[in-house]
């Protein structure tokens, strides 16, 4: 068995060009780069900290007897990383730790938007005995229990995705219009008041005491007749959702849901189970469903077998024909967010979205490259009481990649002076409705097309642009 290697550690200054400086601690290290050099870089997680392993063993002291078999490490102030040049420290700052806002403008720009861009950059930070103090204007901030994706992450996707988020700051001028559209198409509840009779018949089943609310949705519905199946459905929908709210509305706050868990399966899960059986196009499996989609697409045509460990969804909905359509994560409880489990959820969401996309790909080869662009892949998360619906689709004008948009943002009401935001939950569930039925009409299409139904040219067939030969 062979000895670990033994590394020292050390913090030592990678911007420093006269001496060279070395600190005992991190917190030391980044003291002096806000004090000499005007940079500041985050601190370490709590708990944080390197850890020995069968095959490293770190020295965070110089040793008094000095040992030929040590190698010197310079260690990252901001987290476990560390390496022998002081160059790659200064790279890895840079990249992971330094965001583009922080660095300073070019002199010769001077538009309004890099004026702007300059105020958003204001900073002061004060040093004390113990702590770094970073003060800055309470501009471009990120809305609460938002999806979270790292700066460098949306910067190493680009090549491969479009993610139309609004807290991405690399979309171009036509990209930040494509988002912005969506956001006010949420804020003016389109989809939902394109339903005019279910949009009508929920803004009175609100007003309603949650004594009432039950007595209301199902003495007084709305008459069917002159109604599109689709509107029906979603009436429907308005009124089991509404009558398992009103209740819950019962409940002693005390009993108020603890865990992860609990609050998904108790707030959540009913709301898309109703849209589910209401519109009978979707089925789901929730809790710990095996991600197959992901399974499938992993095959290696080398081994057949799977390249990619077992991952579990916490939901899954799937049409009559097996073929998943949406993948849902709960990423936290009602009440407490660990941002390290949302921002994994986040790419993991995107991760499977896009492997939903693929098995399409793999199932209907010979479709029309065109048709198999408006197939979307749907994802939820939840932070929170918040519900994020995101689209994954084919990219048309860049084949091989993917545009990823969000779409509709929710929280979930858990007491009766929140039914308001009802009406956001709501116009989430009406375009996905809305989606669904345009997708079951190209699923139809798709297989028309595999299937030589519907004539397609060679050269246009989806595996003439994605598949290898």
């Amino acid at each position: 068995m062979t000895n670990p290697t033994l590394v020292h550690i050390s913090y030592t200054c990678y911007l420093c060009t006269t001496a060279t400086k070395i600190f005992n601690t991190p917190f030391n290290l980044r003291r002096h780069l806000v004090q000499d050099h005007q940079v500041t870089v985050p601190s370490r997680q709590p708990g944080e900290r390197m850890k020995n392993t069968r095959s490293v063993t770190y020295l965070m002291s110089t040793p008094q007897v000095p040992r030929p078999d040590m190698i010197e490490h310079v260690a990252c102030p901001s987290c476990c990383f560390s390496c022998e040049k002081l160059i790659d420290l200064k790279e890895h700052v840079k990249s992971n730790h330094i965001h583009d806002a922080d660095q300073p403008l070019e002199d010769d720009d001077d538009s309004e938007q890099a004026k702007k861009r300059a105020k958003q950059r204001q900073s002061v930070s004060i040093v004390s005995e113990k702590q770094i103090y970073t003060f800055s204007a309470a501009l471009d901030l990120p809305p609460t229990n938002c999806l979270k994706m790292p700066d460098n992450a949306f910067v190493k996707l680009q090549e491969i995705m479009t993610i139309l988020y609004p807290t991405n700051k690399n979309l171009n001028l036509e990209q930040r219009a494509l988002v912005d559209e969506e956001l006010a198409a949420q804020q003016s509840l389109s989809t939902l008041k394109g339903f005019k009779t279910a949009f009508k018949f929920l803004g009175e089943a609100l007003k309603q005491p949650y004594t009432e609310m039950p007595s209301f949705l199902w003495r007084l519905p709305p008459a069917s007749q002159g109604l599109s199946e689709e509107e029906t459905q979603f009436i429907r929908v308005i009124q089991f959702v509404l009558t398992d709210f009103s209740a819950k509305c019962y409940r002693d706050p005390a009993f108020v849901a603890k865990s992860e868990r609990t609050f998904w399966v108790d707030r959540v899960v009913p709301i898309f189970q109703q849209l589910a059986d209401q519109t009978r196009l979707l089925g789901f499996e929730w809790c710990e469903t095996a991600a197959v989609d992901l399974q499938e697409t992993s095959i290696s045509s080398s081994t057949w077998r799977s390249t990619s460990p077992i991952q579990y969804l916490d939901g899954r909905g799937y049409d009559c024909e097996a073929r998943s359509w949406i993948t849902l994560e709960a990423s936290s409880g009602q009440h407490k967010e660990k941002v390290e489990h949302t921002v994994n959820d986040t790419i993991k969401n995107a991760y499977n979205a896009i492997a939903l996309v693929k098995t399409m790909v793999r199932r209907y080869q010979h479709s029309r490259f065109t048709t198999m662009t408006r197939f979307l892949a749907f994802t939820v998360q939840s932070v929170r009481r918040t519900l994020t619906l995101t689209t994954t689709h084919l990219d048309p004008e860049n084949p091989g990649s993917f545009i990823v948009q969000q779409r509709r943002v929710a929280d979930v009401p858990t007491t009766y002076s929140q039914r308001g935001d009802w009406l956001k939950v709501f116009e989430m569930v009406a375009f996905l409705l809305k989606a669904m039925g345009k997708q079951s009409e190209v699923l139809e299409e798709l297989a028309q097309e595999c299937s030589g139904e519907l004539e397609v040219a060679p050269a246009d067939y989806t595996c003439s642009l994605l598949c290898e030969k």
